[in-house]
């Protein structure tokens, strides 16, 4: 009787330690906020210098840090890269809707298939290479300026990273674990829903994360040539009059949006997919 009281009792532990270890806070080493916080203290630090010092032999060219935290401000408050930020991001967000509506279908299509993957990964990849800036003179000439061209030039870079992860991920996937599915009699379509397609979910995830951080480069490095009311325009128009410390402040804001883009894509990737293997147990 006592073995048995003792066994049940084992038995209603298990659940309760469960769920006192899913409520567990989850704790961030104190490593990954300290040394990424020296690093950019001691950026900061050496960039002042530089500006202080005037290594360059002329004041305008590196500006203060408090010339920029007061260009930056000003700007905030009463200058336009509050909505400049926005025609970015509506810019990229548009082009990247576009993306994944193309190239995750097609990248299945074509990894599904062995023959198609074969026959068409190598002119995928030459493709990838070609620089889309380099359609500029081309898009100008039937567009104009202005961020339909922006729109565009995402699309011609976003795609192929996506495209190409999606095809890798299909066409990759486990033989033992597709044999597996055969033996106990599920359908291709069941075999895509249930092995295919969770299996290739960590490449696509990889893609997307890719493929967003380049657009978002292309959609700030396009407005700079071709205008659009984005970040890159207004980084060109305080260039053209001079205005350094507005120069490095949209600069900034620039690389503060990438930082956010690519924190939020890292923080979407590692939620959808927590119940992959390769994902279970990273808290960061």
């Amino acid at each position: 009787m006592a073995v048995t009281e003792t066994s049940a009792a084992s038995v209603d532990a298990v659940p309760a330690l469960g769920r006192e270890a899913g409520r567990r806070p989850i704790r961030i080493p104190a490593a990954k906020v300290v040394e990424p916080t020296l690093c950019v203290l001691a950026f900061l630090g050496l960039f002042e210098i530089v500006a202080l010092t005037n290594v360059f032999g002329d004041d305008n060219v590196i500006p203060s840090l408090d010339q920029i935290a007061r260009a930056l401000w000003h700007d905030v408050v009463h200058g336009p890269v509050l909505e400049a930020t926005w025609v970015t991001i509506r810019s990229w967000g548009l082009a990247m809707l576009i993306v994944i509506a193309v190239s995750i279908p097609l990248g299945i299509l074509l990894g599904v298939s062995r023959i198609a993957y074969h026959s068409t990964h190598l002119t995928v990849e030459i493709l990838r290479t070609v620089p889309s800036i380099a359609a500029i003179p081309f898009l100008v000439l039937l567009y104009g300026v202005g961020t339909k061209i922006t729109v565009i030039l995402v699309l011609l870079a976003s795609t192929w990273p996506l495209l190409l992860q999606t095809m890798d991920g299909v066409h990759d996937v486990d033989p033992v674990a597709r044999e597996t599915g055969r033996v106990y009699g599920l359908s291709g379509l069941s075999q895509f829903r249930q092995i295919v397609f969770p299996s290739a979910l960590p490449y696509i995830a990889t893609g997307l994360r890719l493929s967003g951080t380049l657009g978002l480069l292309l959609a700030i490095g396009a407005s700079l040539f071709v205008g659009g009311g984005g970040l890159g325009y207004l980084i060109q128009v305080a260039q053209g009059t001079f205005n350094t410390p507005l120069v490095f402040a949209r600069t900034f804001v620039a690389g503060l949006l990438g930082l956010v883009v690519y924190y939020a894509l890292v923080w979407l990737e590692r939620r959808v997919l927590a119940w992959h293997p390769s994902y279970r147990g990273d808290g960061a």
